[in-house]
């Protein structure tokens, strides 16, 4: 119990603490350098646009603000965001482009754009027309 091997058990078992403590400094390190490097730019999602043969309807959104929030400023016209979703009327499908205009103040170059509309599903294109339950039930009278 007391002898040489005791001894030899203990130094072994003090190297093993030993290692295991590095192992622990080097994980804590790695996740240290892995927090503080960028993550990688998130990927846009890209959707085939929807066939040029459907109809198209277009609701235009503007902005809520007339003037700068900022500094009072004139808005002037900045671009746009222009969104598809798909969309079954009478078994027909047609493209509603949803564009939410940008303005930009002249003065301080503030940026104003309205919210997007909520959507059914979170960054799908269908309508709530379109929901799988709504077209097994219009093919099933079909077919």
């Amino acid at each position: 119990m007391f002898g040489r091997k005791s001894e030899k058990i203990d130094k072994k078992l003090e190297l093993l603490e030993t290692r295991l403590e590095d192992l622990f400094v080097k994980e804590g390190a790695a996740e240290q350098a892995s927090d503080v490097s960028d993550p990688e730019p998130r990927k846009k999602s890209v959707h085939k646009p929807s066939p040029e043969n459907l109809p198209r309807e277009e609701h235009i959104i503007e902005p809520q603000e007339e003037a700068c929030p900022q500094c009072g400023g004139n808005l002037k016209p900045l671009g746009e965001d222009v969104s598809e979703q798909l969309e079954v009327i009478e078994a027909a499908f047609k493209v509603i482009l949803q564009v939410r205009k940008k303005k930009a103040c002249a003065c301080c170059d503030c940026i104003v754009q309205a919210l997007a509309p909520n959507r059914p599903i979170q960054r799908g294109f269908a309508e709530p027309g379109l929901s799988l339950y709504r077209q097994a039930v219009i093919h099933a009278r079909r077919g």
